[in-house]
């Protein structure tokens, strides 16, 4: 229920105060949060790219920092969050990007012959020997 529905004409006659009560029994969720040590939320994704997490393998998620945005926009965000260029060109998809913080490297993909749809490719380091496969985020 929304304040107004509930406190119609009754909230007029407090002055205000049923829509104040209303709000501090009902506030607004945190637009982001942590649960443990994973971030959620508009703000949060894999090495704090500035958007969310999620979209694993281009399905839906949480989110896509990279969704709506050119390769050289996404070239930009990655060396600007200090992430070293790896490779002979990494804009144009012969190379890639690493976080020298974890170890994750990034790989712009706007063509190749598997027919896939641009995205960006996020892989582990090669030491990760755990369950989860990598992630492809659409642009």
């Amino acid at each position: 229920l929304e304040p107004g529905e509930l406190f119609e004409g009754i909230d007029s006659l407090s002055g205000g105060r049923l829509n104040d009560f209303w709000n501090l029994l009902n506030p607004s969720p945190p637009s982001e949060f942590k649960v443990g040590m994973i971030p959620f939320g508009p703000g949060a994704c894999p090495d704090n790219l500035g958007g969310p997490m999620g979209a694993a393998k281009g399905g839906s998620g949480l989110g896509n920092p990279f969704k709506g945005k050119a390769a050289a926009e996404i070239d930009e965000m990655l060396k600007a969050k200090g992430f070293e260029p790896r490779g002979p060109d990494p804009l144009n998809g012969k190379g890639g990007y690493v976080n020298p913080k974890t170890g994750r490297s990034y790989h712009i993909d706007e063509a190749n012959s598997f027919g896939e749809p641009p995205h960006v490719g996020v892989n582990r380091p090669k030491t990760y020997d755990g369950p989860l496969d990598k992630k492809k985020y659409p642009f």
